[in-house]
């Protein structure tokens, strides 16, 4: 009987925990960060009819 409730006891403080778990997994996957490669407006060529950039090769 002991081991029921004490594993009850278990469950019930996971269960309290979970959406702090939640928020925080949360929070984790809406941070953005910068890996160091440009983007692909900063690669690509352009022509605008008044100017051309070549495209890097």
């Amino acid at each position: 009987m002991a081991r029921r409730i004490e594993g009850r006891q278990v469950s019930l403080a996971g269960a309290r925990d979970k959406p702090a778990q939640i928020d925080a997994e949360a929070a984790r996957r809406s941070t953005a960060f910068h890996l160091g490669m440009p983007a692909f407006p900063q690669i690509a060529g352009r022509i605008d009819g008044t100017s051309a950039s070549p495209v890097p090769g």
